[in-house]
C-alpha cells in the first residue's frame, strides 16, 4: 500500500468485538487490524456496551455516522432480510454502513453472513478470515492464530473449527493463497 492509498475499512459487528473483549483479547484484535481503518455503527456500539463490556475497550474503533439516504435505503433492505430484533439491527447497520462505504463487514453471525452474501451488495467475512489475513501478513504465526481461536471458543465463540483445525479449514476455502 502506498501513502496515496487509503486504508481499507472494516465495519465490525458486536459478535466479533464482544468475543475478543470477553477473551480479554482486544489489544490482539487491534494488532490484527493494523493497516485497516476500523469502525462500528452506533447500534453495534450500543449493543457492545449493553453487555458486560466497557466502551473504553473499543475507544480505538471509529464510530461511523450514518451516510444519508443511500445508507437508509440499504438499511431498510437488510432489516427486511434479517429482521429488526435487537441483534439483527446491529448486523443490518453493519452491512448497510459497509455497503455505502465500499468497506468489508466483519461478523461471526453465520445466518446474517449467509443473508448478506445472498444479497451480494457487501463483502462480508468473520474473525477467522481476519486471523488468516493477519497470518498471511506476518502479524501472527500459526501457533498464535490457533491459540487465539481456542481462547475465543473457550469464551463461547462459535466457529466451524478449533485452533488445531484452523489452517486445514482455511486451506479448504482457499484463504491461504
Amino acid at each position: 500500500m502506498t501513502d496515496a492509498e487509503p486504508e481499507p475499512l472494516l465495519v465490525f459487528d458486536n459478535t466479533c468485538l464482544s468475543a475478543f473483549a470477553s477473551a480479554h483479547l482486544m489489544p490482539v484484535l487491534k494488532d490484527l487490524t493494523l493497516g485497516y481503518r476500523v469502525g462500528a455503527t452506533e447500534a453495534v456500539r450500543d449493543e457492545f456496551c449493553a453487555g458486560p463490556n466497557n466502551v473504553a475497550d473499543i475507544a480505538w474503533v471509529d464510530l461511523l455516522p450514518e451516510q444519508g439516504m443511500d445508507e437508509l435505503v440499504a438499511l431498510a433492505e437488510y432489516v427486511q432480510a434479517l429482521g429488526a430484533g435487537e441483534h439483527d439491527l446491529g448486523e443490518a447497520t453493519v452491512f448497510a454502513s459497509a455497503q455505502v462505504r465500499g468497506a468489508i463487514a466483519i461478523t461471526d453471525d453465520a445466518t446474517a453472513t449467509k443473508i448478506a452474501r445472498r444479497i451480494k451488495k457487501v463483502e462480508v467475512h468473520g474473525s477467522l478470515w481476519l486471523l488468516i489475513r493477519a497470518y498471511r501478513d506476518g502479524k501472527v504465526n500459526e501457533q498464535r492464530a490457533s491459540e487465539i481461536v481456542d481462547a475465543l471458543r473457550a469464551r463461547g465463540a462459535r466457529y466451524p473449527c478449533d485452533g488445531a483445525e484452523l489452517f486445514s479449514w482455511a486451506r479448504s476455502r482457499n484463504l491461504l493463497e
